[in-house]
């Protein structure tokens, strides 16, 4: 048997041989890409509630975190006033907050279970409130309320590994919003629908999450 003919019958074998053996190679000189799942909450908005914003890290090298998010605020709320003695008027709403997000952190160890990050977070954000109006001697008015953000985040934070694959952390954020227009149906609405509310515009503010992440690929 010739010698090329040798080397094609143990090429299928010799094959998957030397990639496990690069890829061991390649592994033992830098950290492997990881995948995790965590969740964090909005610790400083109590308005009708706190957001939760469902997080997905994707460590594609040893200082880049990629990590796209989705957030939501579901709540339910009722009001009621009294006017001239007699006549009440009362509202309940239905809020909707949700958003997608993408955020680019640059990872900074400081320990050996612990690591800073910083980076940008964008997000695309959507507000939708089904009210009803309820006032003595007339029938209820029910009408919705809905609006697009854009909004831009420099953020800061840092994490704790508790567990090997489990960390504890904080971030504070510094956001730009641009509030998108109020649409109102049935337009132009009861009086008084704007209050609360913000037509477009741009506001600036701070945040505060606490986070709790699950790598599953620990903290190489």
């Amino acid at each position: 048997m010739s010698n090329p003919e040798v080397i094609l019958m143990a090429a299928p074998r010799f094959i998957p041989l030397a990639f496990l053996a690069l890829t061991t190679a390649l592994s033992a000189q830098q950290p492997s890409p990881g995948i995790g799942l965590g969740i964090s909450m909005d610790v400083t908005n109590s308005n009708g509630g706190r957001p939760v914003r469902i997080r997905v890290p994707l460590r594609i090298s040893r200082h880049v975190l990629l990590e796209p998010g989705f957030g939501f605020l579901l709540s339910s709320l009722r009001n009621q006033s009294v006017t001239n003695g007699n006549i009440s008027q009362s509202s309940t709403s239905s809020v909707h907050l949700w958003d997608w997000s993408l955020a680019a952190y640059y990872l900074v160890p400081a320990g050996d279970r612990l690591r800073a990050y910083v980076g940008p977070r964008i997000a695309l954000q959507h507000f939708s409130d089904d009210e009803t109006l309820t006032t003595t001697g007339l029938p209820p008015i029910p009408f919705s309320i809905k609006r697009g953000d854009k909004l831009l985040s420099g953020v800061v934070g840092a994490e704790f590994f508790v567990l090997p694959r489990f960390t504890l952390g904080g971030e504070i954020s510094l956001t730009y919003i641009d509030v998108g227009d109020v649409d109102v149906q049935p337009s132009p609405g009861p009086i008084g629908v704007f209050l609360g509310t913000v037509d477009h515009g741009q506001v600036f503010g701070t945040s505060g999450e606490i986070t709790f992440r699950w790598y599953f690929g620990g903290r190489k």
